[in-house]
């Protein structure tokens, strides 16, 4: 599985990356409000979640299941984890600091990636998640 993303460049290559991860129901230009407040010359990618969403948008993983579906969770993991690394093979950057910001079940995503060990990051931002 291979995720939809935008990358809008910065300055340079090795500029600070800034990773926008949406919640439930989102798309990857939901997150851009929060990139308003960042250094012109950062990089920023902006990532939509696999799956299709019945109330639109898309999600992580499809919450309105009786049972968690850990087969969901576990593609979105890697797909999401892909992306980290592999920025620079597919967008060409190699950046000096990587902040990952997640709001919701983004939040909830990239925080098991970043404390199981699978992503490395400078920083990570929790916005309305959990861990």
């Amino acid at each position: 599985m291979k995720l939809h993303t935008h990358l809008e460049r910065g300055q340079s290559a090795t500029s600070p990356l800034f990773v926008f991860v949406h919640g439930k129901a989102g798309h990857r230009d939901i997150m851009r409000i929060f990139s308003r407040s960042l250094p012109e010359a950062a990089n920023q990618i902006f990532i939509e979640a696999p799956y299709p969403d019945k109330r639109g948008g898309f999600s992580w993983w499809d919450t309105d299941l009786k049972e968690f579906p850990v087969s969901q969770f576990e593609e979105s993991l890697i797909a999401l984890e892909r992306v980290f690394s592999s920025l620079e093979s597919d967008f060409g950057i190699q950046p000096e600091k990587v902040t990952a910001l997640g709001f919701s079940q983004g939040a909830g995503i990239l925080s098991y990636l970043f404390l199981s060990g699978r992503i490395s990051l400078n920083a990570l931002v929790i916005l309305a998640g959990f861990v």
